[in-house]
Parts: structure tokens; C-alpha cells; sequence
């Protein structure tokens, strides 16, 4: 993997670009600004990825962003957060371990995989 530095747009960005037929990605950071920008596209027209890219960064920059995501207050925004917001959207009464959707007294992948299981049912 090889990542490296470019200057798009009057910003310095670190990260990495692919493609293959019919599909272009981009996948690159901007540290001055702490955001960074994913993109996947069915597409191989590179010039307009790039367009799409600038403009998203462009949007970030624009954009005041909080952290919000840390609704268990650990302070790490993870898995655990996510199970935590979907059991609330979905309305369980029981808010003492919501993480630990199988009650085996662990979190693991196996609550998220009942939690992918209560989304799809």
C-alpha cells in the first residue's frame, strides 16, 4: 500500500487513490483541518472524482462539525455506541447493558450480529 502526498486544490493532502475497470476510489486526509474524504465510484472518470472530491472537502471545511458519537460518554466513539443508538431508535425499555444484545455478559461481534439480525427482522 502506498500512500502519499498531493496538492489539489491549494490543499495538501495525504492518502491514497485506486481503480479498476468501471470504478475509481479516493481515499485522502487533510491534517491542517482534521477531515478527510472516502470516496467510491462506479465510475472510471477520474476528473470527475476528483470534482466530487473537492467539492466534498470544500462542504467540510465550510461545515461545523461536533462529535456527537459518543453516546455511552467512555469517550471512545465505537461499536459499542452504535448498538447503544439503535436499541434506543428501536425503543428497548432496558437501558442498563443495551450493548450486550445476547445477555452473555460480553460485547462483542456476536451483539452486533444480532443487532444486523433485529434490523433485518
Amino acid at each position: 500500500l502506498i500512500w502519499y502526498y498531493k496538492n489539489a486544490n491549494g490543499r495538501n493532502l495525504f492518502g491514497h487513490n485506486g481503480g479498476d475497470t468501471g470504478v475509481s476510489t479516493e481515499m485522502f486526509i487533510s491534517t491542517p483541518n482534521n477531515l478527510g474524504v472516502i470516496i467510491l465510484s462506479n465510475s472510471s472518470n477520474y476528473s470527475a472524482l476528483i470534482q466530487i472530491e473537492n467539492a466534498v472537502f470544500d462542504f467540510a471545511e465550510e461545515t461545523n462539525f461536533t462529535t456527537i458519537g459518543d453516546i455511552n460518554s467512555d469517550n471512545i466513539i465505537n461499536i459499542l455506541d452504535v448498538i447503544l443508538i439503535i436499541n434506543i431508535i428501536l425503543g428497548s425499555d432496558n437501558f442498563n447493558n443495551l450493548a450486550d444484545l445476547n445477555s452473555d455478559g460480553n460485547v462483542d461481534i456476536l451483539d452486533a450480529v444480532s443487532l444486523v439480525n433485529i434490523i433485518l427482522n
